[in-house]
């Protein structure tokens, strides 16, 4: 006998949400309360009339298909009763005809795609999402096709939002003091209709001059609990809204349509005050402006730059500096700032929007903060958004201030946060972005680890144990990074002595500055490593490394240059990080512009960043290389100071 699978709803809200006859059902007000499942269940309850047809709208595409969305739920419903999904259209064709199909209004326009449209079914998934008049001119679309019998109907799912035009769609069955749904009136069918674009409430027997009669509407709230099958299946869930913000937990996990971002999202009375913070790694992040007051009436922004650490899961506000200023002021302050916190406190700079923005950020990335490690952040999200995941931490007390003459205009702030000013949040809510998402790929490497290096260059071959060798990286912008390096097999020690960079990439240029300061036509070199955008070729022009080769030969010196043969990210980056470790790999303050990319190198998305890495790429390919010809020795250094490359050099 054939297994049969039974599909139906939970009972309770999900249950009444699929019995209402109302024409419009919202159905929500609080996260994970079956509000999808239950909307993609409704969706298929005409499929046995080939006329039938439905369409469910998402405000943006990628809300469709991504994991465990309405795509995906629609994959364990639809088959069942016979549905051919076609991934392409985001749509489900069953056996008699019938359809569902999956769409977005992303842009206001998009509603006019559906002009002279006839839709059975009309659903929206999370109906906040929508403008008002997106949902009143799709309702217009809501009509059976020529020969279908069928009651066209709209059903919605939502979570609360007390700015939208829903709430006051919604406001009869909401407690206006409490933000929370009247138990009593859920379910409750009530008529209406529009007259100059507003809602005028009616009896059920009403009808216009013409005779047409109102539309039936109704609210079902729905709660984590009303779900036991979703809290079964992730019984994470609730313990992850109880760690949200206090605004987010009240409307995700209570259902509050009231509470709103705008003021006293968090109390200054969560802030615990220390005298004293234990050892960890600080970050120093800037929320820049650039603006001095005019007047004493003036009130423009701060320049605030906030030094956080993290200790045990726990987020430490060590100090925060604000300012007006001219740039220029600006400018000496934040170096003075950058002076005083040491080269091991790594600097997140904001990028403002515009190609301007960019060019005042990479201005102090190479010049203001030259020499210290300086991560540029495009921040996503307007502040409040990105204040959410430290203010969930600070509400459960979990935030510390070091008890300094800052702390109450920070405080006041903080009370005041987001109706006034939110530099000092912002600049917060960056560095805790830098501590908890920025993975440092060399954590065992600082920036003060570097060290002064002098080589005495001599016209002598250089001896077995001592390898030199240089990386050319070339970035797709066409700028060419250069990185130098000796090796001491004896001492087991990798000194990177030199690094430098061009934006013109010419060999003829380029060439005579390499020859110089390697010293090549002097001192012996192993190997020129140079990366793929050198070496290949791009039809009908030959490859780069051609035109390098030849230049070299024109000047009478011909280094190994070649690709690094077999080349593994991956395997060197895990030797790096063993030799940064035994403290193997040793920066000369020459190369404290590559020293700098090492120490701030991360993980982005999983993987090693590609932005400001090009001299770790340099790094990793000489590494490679050393492993691939089986040169790197794993036993520890000698214990010699860093003269012996001098010692050593002499006697060449």
């Amino acid at each position: 006998m054939a297994e049969i699978t039974r599909i139906k709803p939970q009972a309770g809200p999900q249950e009444k949400f699929l019995s209402s006859n109302a024409d419009i059902v919202i159905f929500g007000g609080a996260a994970y309360g079956g509000k999808s499942f239950g909307l993609l269940l409704e969706s298929i309850r005409y499929i046995q009339d080939p006329r039938y047809n439905g369409v469910i709208f998402r405000r943006e595409s990628p809300q469709i298909t991504s994991g465990g969305g309405l795509w995906d739920t629609a994959g364990q419903i639809y088959p069942h009763v016979g549905g051919i999904a076609n991934e392409g259209k985001l749509k489900y064709t069953f056996p008699t005809g019938a359809y569902n199909k999956f769409t977005h209004l992303q842009y206001e326009k998009d509603k006019l795609n559906h002009q002279g449209a006839q839709y059975v079914f009309i659903g929206f998934d999370e109906l906040t999402h929508f403008s008002e008049t997106q949902f009143w001119y799709l309702l217009t679309r809501n009509r059976p096709p020529s020969g279908c019998n069928i009651r066209p109907y709209c059903r919605c799912t939502t979570n609360p939002e007390a700015d939208s035009w829903v709430r006051e769609l919604i406001i009869w069955w909401i407690d206006e003091n409490t933000g929370y749904a009247i138990p009593d009136r859920s379910g409750i069918v009530r008529y209406f209709t529009r007259i100059d674009e507003e809602i005028i409430w009616v009896d059920k027997d009403w009808t216009d001059e013409s005779g047409n009669k109102a539309r039936s509407i109704t609210f079902i709230p729905s709660f984590l609990e009303d779900n036991p099958l979703g809290i079964a299946a992730d019984p994470m869930y609730q313990s992850n809204l109880q760690a949200q913000d206090k605004v987010t937990r009240e409307r995700l996990l209570k259902g509050n349509w009231n509470i709103t971002y705008k003021g006293g999202m968090m109390n200054p009375g969560w802030f615990k005050i220390l005298e004293n913070f234990p050892p960890m790694k600080y970050v120093r992040y800037w929320d820049r402006a650039a603006t001095e007051p005019k007047d004493e009436n003036d009130d423009p922004d701060w320049t605030v730059g906030a030094k956080c650490g993290m200790h045990g899961g726990e987020l430490y506000i060590e100090d925060i500096v604000r300012f007006r200023d001219t740039p220029a002021q600006n400018e000496e302050k934040i170096l003075n700032c950058a002076d005083n916190d040491g080269y091991d406190v790594s600097i997140g700079y904001e990028i403002e929007p515009g190609s301007a923005g960019v060019e005042v950020a990479e201005h102090y990335q190479t010049k203001i903060l030259k020499g210290y490690t300086v991560i540029l952040d495009r921040p996503k999200g307007n502040k409040v958004e990105r204040c959410k995941p430290w203010a969930a931490l600070a509400e459960h007390a979990h935030v510390y201030i070091k008890k300094a003459a800052w702390n109450r205009q920070f405080l006041a702030e903080i009370g005041s946060f987001p109706l006034e000013k939110k530099d000092q949040v912002d600049a917060v809510s960056g560095g805790y972005k830098m501590l908890t998402r920025d993975k440092y790929i060399f954590p065992a490497f600082k920036l003060s680890d570097t060290k002064k290096i002098t080589i005495e260059w001599e016209p002598k071959k250089s001896k077995a144990h001592m390898h030199h060798y240089g990386a050319m990286v070339q970035l797709p912008d066409m700028s060419l990074w250069m990185l130098e390096v000796l090796y001491h097999a004896i001492d087991n020690k990798m000194y990177v002595y030199g690094c430098w960079k061009t934006n013109n990439p010419a060999p003829a240029l380029v060439v005579p500055v390499i020859i110089s300061r390697m010293h090549l036509k002097e001192f012996m070199i192993k190997r020129l490593l140079v990366s793929d955008h050198i070496m290949h070729a791009i039809a009908p022009k030959k490859a780069p490394y051609y035109f390098y080769r030849k230049e070299f030969i024109k000047k009478k010196c011909r280094p190994k240059l070649s690709e690094s043969i077999l080349y593994d990210e991956s395997g060197s980056i895990v030797m790096a990080t063993e030799m940064f470790m035994r403290q193997q790999i040793i920066f000369s303050h020459e190369a404290k512009p590559a020293a700098q990319q090492v120490s701030g190198w991360t993980i982005d998305k999983g993987k090693p960043s590609k932005e400001n890495s090009a001299y770790c790429e340099g790094l990793l390919m000489i590494i490679s290389e050393l492993k691939r010809m089986r040169i790197i020795q794993k036993k520890p250094p000698k214990p010699r100071d860093y003269k012996i490359v001098r010692t050593v050099a002499r006697n060449f």
